[in-house]
């Protein structure tokens, strides 16, 4: 361990005792994650190495930071003592890069990211001022497109980064920042608005509002599917190609849309969104960027918005059985 401070030098340190940056990134991602193999998964790197890093970082500092079980992962007191102040100095190194690349008149970096629009309609929009306040050397702008565009504009070139559901394999890198499943958003003089979740063999002979099919095929088919396993055919009053466009028309009255839980804290008039039970899953968003476009914000970035959302969002009824 490290050696007793001189009176006048201060503190000595030693290669095999210091605390450097890497460790303090590694475990504010363990942090965040709240789980080794995500957090290896978005720094890059395998699991192993990660955990060696964690444990030498609570071997210097005399305090384990983290409890670790077969199934969960959480902070202790101390942990969240230390990851306040890794955020600080992070923060600070990030500041020194800054400053720097300001001294040397170099241009702000410009980071253009794709977003689906029902990230839009959420918490993102203050994520991203968060984010664009603790960096004044990035230029940061969103692009509204749907999974596919976003992934083909990543490809050329034309965007840095894009959070979508991916659907096809690349040479991307990949940080999964949230797990997503379908409410039922539903007018508020309905009947089933007054129910706290709604079964789903309880939309039998309800015109249902759904993506559509040619837009969006795996969110379509997954409604179909967990429908035809509650023991009924939807019936679709609306295949529409947004969800805004599917809360408009909850609005006027056509019927109940299948709409991704994080439009749910949305403030829309006459509209409820509820739970459904079993849930239907939609799958996972991630913030991907080509391999050979590695940037250490993106990796940040995909950590605030993924810290935010998980505490924004209550995981989906469990289905029974």
């Amino acid at each position: 361990m490290g050696q007793w401070p001189h009176p006048e030098t201060g503190p000595v340190r030693t290669p095999e005792n210091m605390v450097d940056v890497r460790q303090l990134r590694y475990f504010a991602a363990v942090a965040e994650e709240l789980h080794f193999g995500r957090a290896a998964q978005r720094l890059n790197i395998s699991q192993p190495p990660l955990s060696v890093q964690v444990r030498s970082l609570e071997k210097e500092l005399g305090v384990q930071l983290l409890t670790r079980t077969s199934q969960r992962v959480e902070l202790t007191e101390a942990g969240r003592i230390v990851l306040r102040d890794a955020y600080r100095i992070l923060e600070q190194v990030e500041q020194l890069k800054s400053n720097a690349r300001r001294a040397s008149a170099e241009a702000p970096v410009k980071l253009r990211i794709g977003v689906i629009a029902t990230l839009l309609d959420g918490v993102l929009p203050d994520i991203i001022k968060a984010f664009t306040r603790d960096h004044t050397d990035i230029e940061l702008t969103l692009h509204e497109a749907d999974s596919e565009e976003g992934i083909s504009l990543v490809e050329r070139g034309e965007l840095d980064a894009a959070l979508v559901r991916p659907d096809r394999a690349g040479k991307f890198q990949m940080v999964e920042v949230s797990e997503d499943h379908f409410v039922a958003a539903v007018p508020k003089g309905h009947a089933l608005a007054k129910s706290r979740e709604i079964r789903l063999d309880a939309l039998k002979g309800e015109r249902l509002i759904v993506h559509r099919q040619r837009r969006s095929p795996k969110p379509y088919e997954s409604i179909m599917r967990a429908c035809r396993e509650a023991g009924f055919t939807p019936d679709l009053a609306i295949q529409s190609p947004t969800a805004r466009s599917q809360l408009a028309a909850v609005r006027s009255g056509l019927g109940i849309a299948l709409v991704p839980s994080f439009l749910k804290d949305s403030a829309v008039p006459d509209i409820v969104f509820r739970p459904l039970r079993p849930p239907i899953p939609l799958g996972g968003i991630v913030l991907m960027w080509t391999v050979s476009n590695p940037r250490w914000y993106l990796d940040r970035l995909a950590g605030m918005i993924s810290a935010r959302l998980r505490e924004s969002r209550p995981l989906p009824p469990r289905a029974c059985g």
